[in-house]
């Protein structure tokens, strides 16, 4: 089994931190739970770069180069596409419209696909692990 695909315990940590913390966030009314949330955001946000640096040891010589512009091209997509979403579900769970008043909306939603990438990288590890071993 490659350390790839045994993440260690902090990283998993890390990960749920991060989800935790934007909910926290969204949760929020005061200000000392807002630079608490922030301080879980960052103390989470520090599985994105070692999630990377785990997929790039893990790629042969010649593929680490791909691996690190397929990650920056995923990076901007979201960027591209998450921030306008973000602002459209913040704008309508803070208009007249919306059923509830929800300011924290779009922080759920990212916590929300904080919680997805997770899982389905915990489901790719183990339909990975289990072929690994079959072969």
């Amino acid at each position: 089994m490659s350390s790839f695909l045994c993440p260690s315990p902090s990283l998993r940590l890390c990960s749920c931190l991060f989800a935790v913390g934007f909910t926290t966030l969204g949760l929020a009314t005061t200000t000392p739970v807002i630079l608490l949330s922030l301080i879980i955001i960052a103390a989470g946000s520090v599985s994105l770069p070692a999630t990377l640096a785990l997929l790039t040891n893990q790629a042969p010589p010649s593929e680490k180069g791909s691996l690190n512009g397929a990650a920056d091209t995923v990076r901007t997509l979201s960027s591209a596409i998450g921030f306008p979403l973000m602002t459209s579900v913040f704008a309508y769970f803070i208009s007249e419209k919306a059923p509830f008043q929800l300011p924290g909306a779009a922080l759920f939603l990212g916590a929300a696909v904080s919680v997805l990438a997770f899982v389905s990288l915990q489901v790719a590890l183990r339909y990975h692990d289990h072929h690994d071993k079959s072969v």
